[in-house]
């Protein structure tokens, strides 16, 4: 899976950022409590990625409404995490197959931002 190669920004803001930046504000994101971060490029494409500390779900869609991609740990088996806690509030549980260590998810997020191929071994498709 390809990606177009587009300048990326945190949600809502208008400098560019690049992959190690990226990975930087996540972990201080992490740090202060903010557990949901959004990312969106110029040619429109969102990442999501909401951790527990652990496992993050990283989830890259077209445009807003989009059904998306997610990175997936086929290894993970059939547990569940908890502690995924949304900017609003809200605190979600995923199957660990739908998540990946929290590492892995700044090498996804990197990788996407970076405009790196993708693995579809590593990506699910929900749409």
């Amino acid at each position: 899976m390809h990606l177009v190669v587009s300048e990326w920004r945190l949600h809502d803001t208008n400098e560019a950022m690049s992959p190690s930046a990226a990975v930087a504000l996540l972990r201080a994101r992490l740090r202060s409590g903010q557990w949901e971060t959004w990312f969106e490029s110029d040619s429109g494409e969102l990442l999501s990625i909401v951790t527990n500390g652990h496992r993050a779900m990283v989830m890259l869609l077209q445009e807003p409404g989009d059904a998306g991609e997610h990175a997936i740990d086929a290894s993970a088996g059939e547990s569940t995490s908890t502690g995924y806690v949304l900017a609003n509030g809200q605190v979600d549980s995923y199957a660990d197959v739908d998540t990946v260590a929290f590492a892995d998810a700044m090498e996804r997020v990197a990788s996407t931002i970076g405009g790196r191929d993708r693995s579809a071994s590593e990506w699910t498709v929900d749409r």
